[in-house]
């Protein structure tokens, strides 16, 4: 896949513009929530304010008409004009007719939103304010009416219907010459349409009245159901479903109830239609957006130029020092850090040149050991073969323990010449006796080191001269200064993947004190004052085996002291990591 490079510019412009950018987005979108939710909040209430006027209206209208019903009803119950009716002569039943009509006028007469006032008589005589109701079409529409609920009159006009709704009201016979059994008012349907159409706006709500009988009186929906075809009938179960199943999330049911008729006025808020038309808003949001873009390029091309320019000398200059031209000058900048990277960088020049000439240097004297070791080479040779010659000279004349302590020595000196630095468990024993016979020499019967070393381990590889330096502590700082017989016992073993060897003797053994210092000088790699060579033995170890490998020492004062070697199990070759030591 190939790569994409870019810029420190290029970066800087797209980390400039996005730190603005998101700040500027995200307070832009919790300001439009905000305001959409504020807004929406409004225009709910506002809705709420225009449902509940609405219902207000309407519960004002059947008011009015129950006044209406009363005063007439009181007007007829104190009048005698209607009393002994039937027994009247037609002349004065016309002119009781007139005194009604002239009596119902006048009640009604500032009333616009009957469509017409009547009382029926026991006799099925008609009294109306309008001299053009048609009495027969009345009458047989009587059983057909039902209180509250609108239908077509058809006895106003020879032409058209008018929807009206009815409001009947019963008589009671106060006495046997009451001739008056119904009052009847009826409401122009138009009037209460007016009531909701001015506040009506499509989409956004739905009016439907209902009466306690389920039948639908009025209703105001841009919704598919089939509305005017139910005016005046039971609302089906479809229709019913639509007006009891909504979610709140879309919709907001208001509900009231006007009293008289027992009309359910049911208003529904579309809460997603509150808020549909935002544009002027969302302009205002995409031009706050285009400004802010439009600032911060601007903003970030200045400032990625003023911090990229001194870069781009600095690399410029890197770039002629490259090609051996170290006459390019200093970088001048405003920028402290840049100037900081920039006399970083002319010092890590003259810090090059010393290195350089330290490293020349190096060389020369790299050369000259090299010399000098070739012509040392020599030397160790030469000492071996005088060692040859002593003993041969001690065997000639019979000195046996010359010429032990000759051989024993040689070999120790061709142990300690031989190149390798890693060595068999069972070289490095052999080794430490031969060191040891050299011991015997000296002390005799007072020092005994006994060996328990295990077969499974000799062929083992491990780093050279580990044990002796522990041999000749025990020897100096343990045996010598004893009385009486010293004894050294070397165990070695294998424990899981792990070498462990333990050299314990019972010498002077240590206070407390003294193996706390030891053992500080063992972390702090100084060397420590009883016991030289530990810190050399248990860095070698370290650096072939690791932090998790090295030597342990315990002692008691008066009992003895014992080492603890532990290395890791392994027959192969290892890595030469010292071979510096030889």
């Amino acid at each position: 896949m190939r790569k994409v490079f870019t810029t420190t510019r290029i970066q800087l412009i797209i980390s400039m513009m996005v730190s603005v950018l998101i700040p500027t987005i995200l307070i832009n979108l919790f300001y439009y929530q905000q305001l959409n939710k504020s807004t929406r909040t409004q225009l709910l209430s506002y809705q709420k304010e225009i449902v509940q006027q609405s219902a207000d209206d309407v519960q004002s209208l059947v008011d009015q008409i129950n006044v209406t019903t009363r005063q007439l009803i009181a007007m007829s119950v104190s009048s005698d004009m209607y009393k002994n009716y039937n027994e009247k002569t037609p002349s004065e039943k016309l002119s009781t007719v007139k005194s009604l009509q002239r009596m119902m006028q006048s009640i009604v007469f500032s009333v616009s939103y009957h469509a017409g006032t009547y009382y029926i008589g026991t006799d099925n005589s008609i009294f109306s304010n309008l001299n053009t109701l048609n009495a027969d079409r009345l009458l047989h529409r009587i059983g057909e009416e039902e209180n509250g609920v609108p239908f077509d009159a058809d006895y106003y006009s020879n032409v058209v219907s008018v929807r009206v709704i009815p409001f009947l009201t019963d008589i009671q016979n106060y006495n046997r010459y009451n001739a008056l059994q119904t009052i009847g008012i009826d409401l122009q349907y138009s009037d209460l349409e007016n009531i909701f159409a001015e506040k009506y706006n499509p989409g956004e709500m739905e009016f439907f009245i209902i009466n306690d009988a389920n039948k639908l009186i009025y209703y105001l929906s841009d919704s598919d159901y089939q509305w005017e075809q139910t005016i005046g009938k039971e609302v089906s179960g479809a229709q019913y479903s639509y007006l009891s199943n909504f979610d709140s999330r879309e919709k907001e049911q208001i509900y009231n109830y006007i009293s008289g008729p027992g009309w359910n006025v049911y208003a529904y808020i579309h809460l997603d239609a509150l808020t549909a038309d935002f544009s002027a808003q969302n302009r205002s949001l995409a031009l706050i957006l285009l400004i802010t873009l439009f600032f911060a390029v601007i903003f970030s091309c200045f400032v990625s130029k003023s911090i990229t320019r001194p870069i781009n000398d600095l690399i410029t200059k890197m770039k002629k020092i490259g090609e051996a031209d170290k006459s390019t000058p200093a970088v001048v900048t405003r920028n402290r850090d840049i100037m900081v990277l920039s006399y970083t960088f002319d010092d890590m020049l003259v810090q090059i040149d010393k290195l350089n000439q330290i490293t020349i240097e190096k060389e020369k004297e790299k050369t000259s050991m090299q010399l000098r070791a070739l012509q040392a080479q020599i030397n160790p040779h030469f000492l071996y073969n005088t060692l040859e010659d002593i003993r041969s000279i001690a065997l000639e004349y019979g000195v046996i323990s010359i010429s032990e302590m000759t051989k024993a020595l040689a070999k120790i000196f061709r142990y300690c010449i031989s190149k390798e630095n890693i060595v068999t468990v069972r070289e490095e024993i052999n080794h430490i006796k031969n060191y040891a016979q050299i011991q015997h020499y000296r002390y005799g019967d007072r020092l005994s080191i006994m060996y328990y070393v295990d077969d499974a381990i000799m062929n083992c590889r491990i780093v050279k001269f580990i044990l002796q330096p522990m041999i000749e502590n025990a020897i100096s700082h343990g045996i010598e200064p004893k009385r009486g017989k010293g004894v050294i016992t070397i165990i070695g073993s294998k424990k899981q993947r792990e070498i462990e060897f333990r050299i314990i003797d019972n010498g002077m053994g240590m206070t407390s004190e003294q193996i706390e210092r030891i053992n500080e000088d063992l972390t702090d790699k100084r060397e420590p004052s009883k016991g030289i060579g530990l810190i050399n033995v248990d860095m070698r170890l370290k650096l072939h085996y690791g932090e998790k490998y090295g030597i342990i020492v315990e002692s008691h004062l008066g009992e003895g002291t014992q080492v603890t070697v532990r290395m890791p199990y392994t027959e192969e070759v290892l890595d030469d990591k010292s071979s510096d030591i030889r």
